[in-house]
């Protein structure tokens, strides 16, 4: 028995979506003001999301209106197109609060505070490692394992995303049995990676560099928090010189909604209970948030 069957594509929608904007934007004092907009398609659709280019962005300071974003001439047609305002900065301990307009859909509202920079007191050097490289004999694979301390005596939770560690170098050479160090040094910037797997205050991210970490009211004003880097070097012309290790403070919508979406990641399993995206987006999606970064060096020699 012989079937011949065609096909072709549905062009009806999903009944009962509606589509939803959505906001990415994060705030931080060393960057300008910007902001992604898409909507959301249904599960018909080749994309997940269609960004959008036409909206009325602004960000306001209490009632003052301080920010209005547009997308420059240079990113119209591009992929990913961001509203952004060359301006002023966002600033640490401000309130600011978000307004956007798009025919057809209500207003998205949303607020948001980048936190203080917080104290970290020391970096410790756990564990520094040598293997050999299997394709390149000139080469060596080194691990770092070390731990940073944060003193932070402000009440309330906290959250922070250890995300990534510049390691520096020295360039050196023998000469007639001397060592002599070149003035120019090179640096990695290296995604940091969570070691402390059993540590149920980290979280692993899939879709970001490093962890995030939740230290609780309820605990120590100090919180040592465990990391580990790897990379390659020289060892005949290269000797570690520093680690600059860069830990954001995040306000709690960026550790909710970074979170969520690795959570929702990770449960692909049928059995697995749905995870809803943390959203601090009024009539929308996604989030409007923010961090600060402090800085803290650990010294090799």
């Amino acid at each position: 028995m012989l079937i011949i069957g065609c096909w072709q594509p549905i062009d009806k929608d999903i009944p009962g979506f509606d589509a939803e904007l959505v906001i990415q934007s994060t705030l931080t004092p060393d960057n300008n003001f910007n902001l992604s907009l898409s909507k959301t398609q249904s599960s018909l659709a080749n994309a997940e999301v269609e960004p959008l280019v036409d909206a009325d962005v602004k960000v306001f300071k209490g009632e003052e209106l301080i920010a209005q974003l547009v997308i420059p001439a240079s990113e119209l047609g591009t992929n990913g197109p961001m509203f952004r305002y060359a301006g002023q900065k966002p600033e640490k301990g401000v309130q600011y609060n978000l307004e956007v307009e798009v025919d057809g859909f209500p207003q998205l509202t949303a607020s948001t505070t980048i936190p203080e920079e917080v104290r970290v007191t020391n970096v410790s050097l756990n564990q520094l490692d040598y293997v050999d490289n299997f394709q390149d004999r000139n080469l060596k694979d080194i691990s770092v394992r070390a731990e940073l301390l944060v003193d932070n005596t402000d009440p309330g939770d906290h959250f922070y995303h250890l995300a990534y560690a510049e390691l520096i170098f020295d360039w050196f050479t023998i000469v007639s049995g001397d060592t002599l160090f070149q003035e120019d040094k090179d640096s990695m910037l290296l995604p940091i990676e969570n070691y402390d797997l059993l540590n149920e205050n980290y979280i692993s991210l899939q879709q970001e560099p490093g962890f995030l970490i939740m230290q609780e009211a309820t605990g120590s004003t100090y919180l040592p928090i465990k990391f580990r880097i790897a990379t390659q070097i020289n060892p005949s012309n290269q000797v570690l010189s520093h680690l600059n290790v860069y830990l954001r403070h995040t306000s709690a919508d960026y550790y909710k909604f970074h979170s969520s979406v690795t959570k929702q990641r990770q449960s692909n399993s049928i059995d697995s209970e749905p995870v809803p995206v943390h959203s601090n987006i009024t009539n929308g999606q996604g989030h409007f948030s923010g961090y600060s970064t402090t800085r803290a060096v650990y010294l090799f020699r």
